[in-house]
C-alpha cells in the first residue's frame, strides 16, 4: 500500500480540526508535493507527518503530572474537610431544603383563607379583621422559622393536596381549636 498526500482541508475535516489550527500546524511539516496553480501553490501532505507535528510537542512531563495529582489530592481533600466542617454544602442538599422551604411557607399561606374565612366572617371593624389576620401570618412564619431550625420541611402529595411536613413526618403547624363564630353588635344579617 502506498501512502498518499492529501490536502490541507481533507487533512482538516479527517482530523476534526478547523482550518486555521491545521494551516499552523502545516507550518511545521514538510509537504509531500507543490503543484503552482492560478490561485497559487497546491501543496499536499501525507497523514503520518501532519499527526506527528501535530502531536510531536505534547509528550508527558512526569513531574508534572505528578505534582498536578498532589494539587487535585490536595484540592479534594481540602473540600472534603470544608464539607464535614459544614463550610460548604452540596447543591442538591441546598437545592432541595429551600425547595421545603418554599412549599412549606406555600402551603401555611394558602391555608389562611380558610381558617380565618369562618373566624372574620361576621367581624365588621376592619382594624380587627387586619389585626387577626397579622396575627396569623406572625405565627405562620414563627411556625415555619422553628421548623426550618429544626431540620426543614418536606412536600408530600395527599390526593392533590400539598401537605407541608417536617423531616419526622409529623404536619408542620399546631392544631387549633375551632374556629368560633363572633357576632358584633351592629353587624351581620341580624343587627337591628
Amino acid at each position: 500500500m502506498q501512502r498518499e498526500a492529501q490536502s490541507p482541508n481533507w487533512l482538516a475535516v479527517n482530523l476534526g480540526m478547523d482550518r486555521r489550527t491545521m494551516s499552523a500546524a502545516l507550518e511545521k511539516v514538510n509537504p509531500a508535493s507543490e503543484k503552482k496553480t492560478k490561485r497559487g501553490i497546491d501543496r499536499k501532505y501525507f497523514v503520518r507527518d501532519v499527526i506527528d507535528a501535530i502531536w510531536a510537542g505534547e509528550s508527558l512531563d512526569a513531574e508534572q503530572e505528578r505534582a498536578r495529582k498532589d494539587k487535585e489530592t490536595a484540592d479534594k481533600l481540602a473540600m472534603e474537610n470544608a464539607l464535614r466542617r459544614g463550610e460548604l454544602a452540596e447543591l442538591s442538599t441546598v437545592t432541595a431544603a429551600w425547595i421545603d422551604m418554599v412549599a412549606a411557607a406555600r402551603a401555611k399561606l394558602l391555608s389562611l383563607p380558610t381558617k380565618l374565612g369562618p373566624q372574620l366572617a361576621n367581624i365588621a371593624d376592619v382594624g380587627v379583621i387586619a389585626a387577626q389576620i397579622r396575627s396569623e401570618v406572625y405565627a405562620a412564619i414563627d411556625e415555619l422559622a422553628a421548623d426550618q431550625g429544626a431540620g426543614g420541611g418536606q412536600v408530600e402529595n395527599a390526593g392533590g393536596m400539598e401537605v407541608a411536613a417536617g423531616l419526622n413526618g409529623k404536619s408542620v403547624g399546631r392544631r387549633k381549636s375551632p374556629a368560633k363564630q363572633r357576632v358584633e353588635r351592629g353587624a351581620g344579617p341580624m343587627a337591628n
